[in-house]
Formats: C-alpha cells, sequence, structure tokens
C-alpha cells in the first residue's frame, strides 16, 4: 500500500515475472488504482489489505495526509493523486448526542466531518469506474441520542443515489454498515461496557455475531468490481434493519 500519492509507481510481488503477468491477469483489480480516504485504519485498512492481494495498486490516506474537514486540503490532496479508478471513502469524524440537549456545534461538526467530507471529496477527485460512499445503520434505523447520525447517514444515502446519476458513466455506489468491533468508533468505552454493547447487539441480530472490519471489507470491494452496481445502498448489518 502506498501513503504518499507522490511517490506512486507499482505494487511489486515477488514472484518469477510470467508467473506475475499471469497471475494479475486473473485478479479483479489487476493493475487498477484505488484511493481509500481513511485506508489506514479499521474498514478503510481491511478493504486495502483485501484490494492489494486483489492485485490494485492502494493508496491509502488517514489524517496525517488530508483534513477532511478542509475543501483547499481536499483540493490539494487529489491534485497531487492524480486520476484513479477508484475512490473509496470511509473516513468520518462524528459526535452523536441528545437532539434537544446536545450542542448544536457538535451536530454541525458531524455533517461536516462524514457528508461534506465525502461530498467533497467525490468532487475533487478525479475517478474513472467507481465512487464507494459510507453510511450507517442509525440512517433508517434511528435511536435516541442518534438524531444527527440519522440525518448525516441519509443525508449520504441521497448523495450516493444522486451521484450515480449525474457522474455517469462513473458508478457511485453506498455501503451502509451497521455495530462492527474492532474500530476506533468505540475505542474509549470502557472495556466491559463495550463488551456487553457487543454481546447484547449479537444477541438480537438474525446473523447472531458482531461484525468486524474484514467483514464489511468483501463485500464493499464487491461495489467496486461489478459493472452493474450504481445507486446501490448495501446494508451490512447482520439483519439488524429486520429486528
Amino acid at each position: 500500500m502506498i501513503d504518499d500519492p507522490t511517490q506512486i509507481t507499482s505494487v511489486k510481488r515477488d514472484v518469477v515475472p510470467d508467473m506475475e503477468s499471469e497471475m494479475n491477469e486473473n485478479l479483479p483489480f489487476s493493475g487498477q488504482r484505488i484511493a481509500i480516504i481513511g485506508g489506514t485504519a479499521g474498514i478503510g485498512a481491511a478493504m486495502a489489505r483485501l484490494a492489494e492481494r486483489s492485485g490494485a495498486v492502494v493508496i491509502t490516506a488517514g489524517r496525517a495526509h488530508l483534513d477532511i474537514g478542509s475543501e483547499d486540503s481536499i483540493r490539494s490532496y487529489f491534485e497531487n493523486l492524480g486520476t484513479v479508478d477508484h475512490l473509496v471513502i470511509s473516513a468520518a469524524s462524528v459526535q452523536p448526542g441528545p437532539f434537544r440537549e446536545g450542542d448544536i456545534s457538535a451536530a454541525r461538526r458531524s455533517m461536516e466531518g462524514k457528508f461534506w467530507a465525502q461530498y467533497l471529496c467525490a468532487r475533487h477527485a478525479q475517478v474513472t469506474r467507481s465512487i464507494l460512499l459510507f453510511s450507517g445503520a442509525f440512517g433508517r434505523r434511528p435511536a435516541k441520542g442518534m438524531s444527527i447520525l440519522a440525518a448525516v447517514n441519509g443525508a449520504v444515502e441521497a448523495l450516493g443515489k444522486a451521484l450515480a446519476v449525474e457522474l455517469a458513466p462513473v458508478r457511485v455506489n453506498v455501503i451502509s454498515p451497521g455495530l462492527v468491533q474492532g474500530t476506533e468508533a468505540y475505542a474509549r468505552m470502557p472495556d466491559a461496557v463495550r463488551e456487553a454493547m457487543y454481546a447484547a447487539t449479537a444477541a438480537r441480530l438474525p446473523a447472531g455475531i458482531v461484525g468486524d472490519a474484514d467483514s464489511i471489507a468483501g463485500p464493499a470491494l464487491s461495489l467496486l468490481a461489478s459493472p452493474y452496481a450504481t445507486g446501490s445502498v448495501l446494508d451490512i448489518d447482520g439483519g439488524g434493519l429486520l429486528v
């Protein structure tokens, strides 16, 4: 994986050249450039690992590479990056809280840190094949204290459908994960509280488990790979929307 867009050449594989050529032809993303904003941690990092194993040249960006809250930073990053086949935007910064008592500035920062971040990345990137946005289950299954996440995720899904029309033939899709363990979102919770949340959620879900980043990465990459997928919202939530 590459985390400096000014130093991009190719992915080197330790195999005999003729074998490498034959292997690459059979890989789903052979030679394709995939930029993953948020690709240094969590779901983005899992996607980056899987995409690289699938033949892609993967460029990852985290907080050290661009500020998703700054249009100037986003514009500069993509100017240096150049053209990519696929763009994935998993990075987000959100601060949920109660609707009436919550900090309104935190709600605005949540809209900036997830909706506008994805909007601006999609606007400034030079993409030839597909864009993948990230929403979340709260968009269609709200919960108390999560009204801003419901609004943000709903906006992202609406944006994805609109861009699928406006940016065609570039394909635009949205993936909506449910609760995912092992990510930064819950890292600050006390261990016992976090594990109890996972256990309670797993007991409620039809799948009987709480997913991890790897369980999201494969379905997410399928949206990049399929030439027939555009304007879709893919729910990977263990059946959470059903119960």
